[in-house]
């Protein structure tokens, strides 16, 4: 990867002296073939669809709850 950039750069005049990578998320079927393939344990493969839920779970609109239909807004007004 770094001798490939290092072309890139070097083009540039520039000289690219390390890469540093944080983190790489497969997606979903990458990281099931990943797995299927013995390249990440069950542990891992979890943590990542955990990780995917909770993505997931706060881009997500909040619930709203319908009001009882036995209530009246007027015994509901002290709950909101």
């Amino acid at each position: 990867m770094r001798a490939k950039a290092g072309d890139d750069f070097n083009a540039l005049g520039l000289t690219l002296k390390a890469i540093v990578v944080e983190a790489i998320t497969p997606s979903e079927t990458t990281a099931e073939d990943l797995r299927k393939m013995g390249l990440i344990d069950m542990q891992t493969y979890t943590q990542l669809q955990a990780a995917d839920a909770m993505r997931e779970a706060a881009t997500a609109p909040a619930a709203t709850w319908p009001e009882p239909a036995w209530a009246s807004a007027r015994d509901w007004a002290w709950a909101r």
